[in-house]
């Protein structure tokens, strides 16, 4: 077990993470400071290789930004683990009022859960696995 400011950089690290992700308006250079140029996301959705794992993470908060503009997280646990890592369970809401990956707005309200676990050095994220409650975000859109 590593020291407990490591635990402590770690857990900051999310919640500030997570006050820029809810920040308007959206601030993708903000959000490329929190990652490594060799950031790992290790639950990375479909995207062309050439593309970073960074890339895809920050086009991924950048579709959220502009499908649900009034979106927030709320952190319900963030937990130290381990020496360097940190775990979050977060619900997020908003509403469909923009254009996510092309499916037009729907103006339906949404809510869904997920995990994050990073790990982190010097206040950046080197690595991240995640699972979020996709197919019932989607369907409370409407997506058929």
């Amino acid at each position: 077990m590593g020291n407990r400011n490591n635990f402590n950089e770690a857990t900051e690290t999310l919640r500030r993470f997570y006050a820029v992700v809810d920040k308007k308006p959206h601030n993708r250079d903000a959000l490329n400071a929190f990652f490594t140029d060799n950031f790992k996301d290790h639950n990375r959705p479909p995207a062309p290789a050439e593309i970073s794992d960074r890339d895809v993470v920050l086009n991924l908060f950048y579709q959220l930004n502009r499908g649900f503009p009034d979106a927030k997280h709320e952190l319900i646990i963030v937990e130290p683990i381990e020496n360097d890592r940190a775990m979050v369970y977060w619900k997020f809401s908003g509403t469909h009022s923009g254009s996510f990956f092309d499916m037009p707005a729907s103006e339906n309200s949404v809510a869904i859960n997920g995990v994050d676990i990073v790990r982190v050095n010097d206040g950046k994220f080197i690595e991240q696995w995640h699972v979020e409650e996709l197919a019932s975000l989607f369907a409370q859109m409407g997506a058929k």
